[in-house]
C-alpha cells in the first residue's frame, strides 16, 4: 500500500466538491479509505478525502502525464471540459504521436480537438477544432461552414512525439493563424475573424478515420502566448504555464472510458543533446528548409579532435544547398594552421581561426542583414569579419537543404553541436550571450533537436549524446566595422508615365514575351509608384494599371483602379483562368490618394498553399485576404506585360505611374517598407524593372512620357 497522502488544503477541498463519490470508481480502481485519507493501487492517482463534506470523495487528479489515444472508436464525449470563456484570440498546444503509416483518404478526418456550442454534431458558426485529414494536412476549421487553414504535417508523421501550437487572433479582420512545430513557427495562414462564444464544450477525438495518435499535454489560453512562451512549452511534455483555461488534467477527471488512456506519458521531448562527427567530408546529413530567407544568423558549435592536418582545397562544415550549388556555406581550408570560410553567394569572408587547435568547443555564427547588405562573421561571439555586398543580394531558396558535412577534401575530425538557425539578424550582444554557454539561444527557423534523426540512421560513429561541448570563451578583440560604399541609385533613365481614362482603348506600353520570366507564377510580389495627376476620381470608371499575359489558355493577373458603387476610388486584383474564366480576388477602398501626390502600392500573392493575398500603401500592411485561389499557379511562359491598356468611362482623370516592377517572390514587410522611400530605386533584384519599359514608351508612346520624372517622395 503506497503511503498516506497528505490532507487537503482549502483550495484543494473546493476542487474535490465537484468530483463524484469515490465509490462510482470502485469499478475501475481497487480504492481504500479511512476516516480521513483515501488511498489507490492504481499509481497515477492523488487522491485525498474530504471528510467536511459528509461524504468521502476524492481529487482523481493525475501525479504524472498520461496519454490518450485518439481513435476511431473514440466517442468524442468521452473526453470533454465544459465551461470554456468567450475566446477572442487562442492558443492551443498539444504533444502528438502520429505513426508513420498513414492511409490517404482526403474525404476523411480525424479530430484531435473540437469545441462546439450547439447541440448537433455540425459545427456551428461559434465553433472550431483542429483535426487530421488524408492528405497528411493539420486542419484548423473555424466558424460558419468551418471554414479551415491547412498547414502541411507529413512531417509530423515519424512515429516520434512532436510540440504543436495553434495561435489564432479573432480581433483583427483576417483571423491570423500561426503554426508552430517543435516551438519553432512554420507558417501563417488566415482564417475567420470574430469572438468564439462562450458555453460550449471542448472533446477529444471523433471523425471518420481509423489511424491511432497519441496526444498528451493539450492545453488551451485565451490569450496568444509569445513566441518565448511557446518555446518554453515545446522544452517540457508537462507544460501548461500561464494560466490556461483549460488543462490536460481536466480531460482526466471528466472521462469515464479508461482503455483509451495510458496511465503513464510515453512522451519524450526531441533529442537535444548530441554531437555529429565530420570526419574527410563523409557525412551527409541534410534536412529540408521550408522557408526562403530574407534575412538570417547561423550558429553551431565546433571542435576538432586530434593535430590538425593541411586541407588542399576546403572540407565543408555547414551548407545550403538548392539544385546542384552551394548558395551559403561554412568551409575549413588552411595548410600549417585552419582559416574559416563564410561563403555567401559568391561573397568571401575568411578569418583565421587558430583557436580551433586547441580542441575546445568554439561557436561559429554568420549573419546577412538584407537591410544593411552585410555579412558578418562571428568566433566565440566575437565579429572577426564582416564585409558589405556590392549589390542586393538574393535570399535563400525556400527550396533549399541545410546540410551537415558532405563536400570538400580533407582528413581532420571535427565535432559539431547546436546548429540554429534564425530568419533575423541576431543582435552583437545576443551572440555574445549566446556564446556563454552551449545550450543557449533556440533558432525560430531550425533547431538542433531536428537534425538527430538524420543523423541518427548514420549510427554511433557519426552521432553521441549527450553532448560534451563545454563553452570556452574568446580572447579575440572585435574586428572593426565594414566600410560599405554604397553604389547609390541606378542611373537608368528617368520617367513617368501617364495613364488616362478617356473612354478609349489603346494598346498600353507593352514587353512582349520577357525572357526572364519562370514557365509559372505560384507567388509574385508587384509594386509600382502612383499619381492622382489631373481630376478627382470622382464617379471615375476604370484605368488598368498593369496586365500579365501567358501564352496558356489566357492565364494571368490584372490590377487595376476603379470604383466602387458608392463612388469611393478603389484598387482591384483580377486573376485570369482561361479565356472564360477571371475572378476578382480583390478589392479595396484607397483612402488618402486623391490628394495629388505620388504614394506606392504593393501586392503581393502566393497561390499554392495559403491563396493569400497582401496590399500594402506607402509602406504599411493595409489589408489581407485569403481567398483568391488555393492551389491556382499562373502557368505559361509570359506573352507579355503591359503597362495601362484599357480605360472605360470618360472622366477626365489622369494617372501617372513610377517604378514598377515585379518579383517571383513574396517581400517582406520590409522590404516593402525601404521600396517605399524611394522611387529613384528598386530593391530587392526585380525580374522586371521600370527601366525595361523605356525603349516601348519611347518608340511608341511618347506622348504618355514624362522625363525626367517627377516622383518625389512625399514625407
Amino acid at each position: 500500500m503506497p503511503p498516506p497522502v497528505q490532507q487537503a488544503n482549502s483550495s484543494l477541498l473546493i476542487e474535490c466538491a465537484h468530483v463524484s463519490q469515490v465509490y462510482a470508481y470502485v469499478k475501475d480502481y481497487h480504492v481504500m479509505h479511512t476516516s480521513v485519507t483515501c488511498f489507490s493501487s492504481y499509481d497515477n492517482l492523488h487522491l485525498v478525502s474530504v471528510p467536511y463534506l459528509g461524504r468521502k470523495m476524492c481529487d482523481r487528479t493525475p501525479r504524472k502525464p498520461f496519454d490518450v489515444k485518439i481513435q476511431q472508436s473514440l466517442h468524442m464525449n468521452s473526453f470533454e471540459v465544459e465551461d470554456i470563456p468567450d475566446l477572442s484570440e487562442m492558443t492551443m498546444c498539444m504533444w502528438l504521436n502520429i505513426r508513420t503509416e498513414w492511409n490517404s483518404n482526403a474525404n476523411q478526418r480525424m479530430y484531435l480537438v473540437a469545441y462546439d456550442v450547439g447541440v448537433s454534431d455540425q459545427l456551428k458558426a461559434n465553433s472550431f477544432f483542429a483535426g487530421l485529414d488524408g492528405d497528411k494536412n493539420l486542419v484548423f476549421g473555424i466558424g460558419t461552414g468551418a471554414q479551415t487553414c491547412n498547414f502541411e504535417a507529413y512531417n509530423l508523421m515519424d512515429d516520434q512525439w512532436h510540440h504543436i501550437c495553434l495561435v489564432w487572433d479573432g480581433t483583427q479582420d483576417s483571423g491570423y493563424t500561426s503554426y508552430y512545430k517543435d516551438g519553432i513557427e512554420v507558417k501563417y495562414q488566415i482564417c475567420s475573424e470574430g469572438p468564439r462564444t462562450a458555453g460550449g464544450k471542448l472533446q477529444l477525438g471523433g471523425g471518420g478515420r481509423t489511424e491511432n495518435v497519441d496526444m498528451t499535454g493539450f492545453y488551451l489560453w485565451n490569450r496568444m502566448l509569445t513566441e518565448i512562451e511557446i518555446a518554453e512549452e515545446a522544452n517540457k511534455c508537462d507544460g501548461g504555464m500561464g494560466g490556461p483555461v483549460v488543462r490536460w488534467r481536466d480531460f482526466y477527471k471528466r472521462s469515464l472510458r479508461s482503455q483509451f488512456i495510458r496511465a503513464v506519458s510515453q512522451c519524450q521531448v526531441p533529442k537535444a543533446s548530441f554531437d555529429v562527427t565530420i570526419k574527410e567530408s563523409q557525412v551527409d546529413i541534410q534536412v529540408e528548409q521550408v522557408t526562403a530567407l530574407q534575412t538570417f544568423t547561423l550558429c553551431f558549435w565546433l571542435t576538432m579532435k586530434g593535430s590538425y592536418h593541411a586541407i588542399p582545397s576546403w572540407q565543408y562544415l555547414i551548407s545550403f544547398l538548392s539544385s546542384t550549388s552551394h548558395e551559403f556555406s561554412v568551409k575549413v581550408m588552411g595548410d600549417s594552421s585552419p582559416s574559416l570560410l563564410a561563403s555567401f553567394e559568391g561573397l568571401q569572408l575568411v578569418s583565421d581561426a587558430d583557436e580551433l587547435k586547441d580542441n575546445k568547443w568554439h561557436q561559429i555564427c554568420v549573419s546577412w542583414s538584407h537591410s544593411k547588405q552585410t555579412v558578418v562573421l562571428y568566433i566565440d561571439g566575437v565579429n572577426v569579419k564582416s564585409k558589405g555586398t556590392a549589390s542586393h543580394s538574393n535570399p535563400l531558396n525556400a527550396a533549399g537543404m541545410l546540410v551537415i558535412g558532405k563536400d570538400g577534401a580533407g582528413s581532420n575530425t571535427f565535432r559539431i553541436t547546436e546548429l540554429n538557425l534564425w530568419n533575423k539578424e541576431l543582435s552583437a550582444d545576443e551572440i555574445a550571450t549566446s556564446a556563454q554557454q552551449c545550450d543557449g539561444l533556440k533558432g525560430n527557423a531550425k533547431r538542433w533537436h531536428e537534425f538527430y534523426n538524420k543523423a541518427s540512421e548514420k549510427g554511433s560513429e557519426v552521432i553521441s549524446s549527450p553532448s560534451l561541448c563545454q563553452a570556452t570563451g574568446s580572447s579575440r578583440v572585435p574586428a572593426k566595422e565594414p566600410e560599405v560604399v554604397s553604389p547609390g541609385p541606378p542611373q537608368g533613365p528617368s520617367f513617368d508615365v501617364r495613364l488616362i481614362n478617356g473612354g478609349v482603348r489603346y494598346d498600353g506600353i507593352i514587353i512582349r514575351k520577357p525572357n526572364n520570366l519562370p514557365a509559372q507564377l505560384t507567388q509574385f510580389t508587384n509594386c509600382m509608384w502612383l499619381k492622382l495627376d489631373k481630376g478627382s476620381w470622382i464617379g471615375s470608371g476604370l484605368i488598368t494599371v498593369s496586365h500579365y499575359r501567358t501564352n496558356q489558355k489566357r492565364q494571368g493577373f490584372t490590377i487595376a483602379l476603379g470604383t466602387s458603387y458608392r463612388g469611393n476610388m478603389k484598387i482591384f486584383f483580377l486573376l485570369y483562368h482561361g479565356p472564360r474564366y477571371s475572378k476578382y480576388c480583390y478589392s479595396k477602398d484607397i483612402q488618402g490618394f486623391a490628394d495629388h501626390q505620388w504614394h506606392h502600392f504593393c501586392l503581393s500573392w502566393e497561390g499554392e498553399e495559403t491563396a493569400l493575398l497582401k496590399y500594402f500603401m506607402d509602406g504599411t500592411l493595409s489589408h489581407v485576404k485569403d481567398n483568391c485561389d488555393v492551389g491556382y499557379q499562373i502557368q505559361g511562359q509570359s506573352e507579355y506585360l503591359s503597362i495601362g491598356g484599357h480605360s472605360r468611362k470618360y472622366s477626365g482623370d489622369e494617372v501617372l505611374i513610377n517604378g514598377y516592377a515585379l518579383w517571383d517572390r513574396i517581400l517582406t514587410d520590409d522590404e516593402i517598407l525601404d521600396n517605399a522611400s524611394t522611387c529613384q530605386e528598386t530593391k530587392g533584384n526585380p525580374l522586371i524593372k521600370w527601366d525595361d519599359f523605356y525603349e516601348s514608351v519611347k518608340a511608341d508612346s511618347k506622348d504618355y512620357m514624362i522625363s525626367p520624372s517627377e516622383c518625389d517622395v512625399k514625407t
